[in-house]
């Protein structure tokens, strides 16, 4: 399971994209950009066949970091990378 910070487009969707051509089964992309942008980047990881989650925070604000941390947990049981 990869945590991806920026991942809603360029660099950081190309990770996220990646770390789901390599098998990851699962990515989380967490960016502040708007649901619309983050929505079309799912689309791009998942034909990889990997499980996405989105996650709209801002990840200059701790509490927004620690809330999306607990969410990815929550719903995939532990984070083996982040980037």
């Amino acid at each position: 399971m990869a945590l991806v910070t920026g991942a809603g487009g360029g660099l950081g969707l190309a990770i996220t994209a990646a770390f789901a051509k390599e098998g990851a089964k699962a990515v989380a992309i967490l960016d502040v950009l708007p649901d619309e942008v983050l929505a079309e980047a799912k689309k791009k990881v998942e034909v990889f066949g990997a499980q996405c989650l989105t996650i709209g925070r801002n990840v200059t604000v701790e509490s927004e970091v620690e809330r999306a941390h607990s969410e990815v947990v929550e719903k995939f049981g532990r984070i083996d990378y982040t980037a």
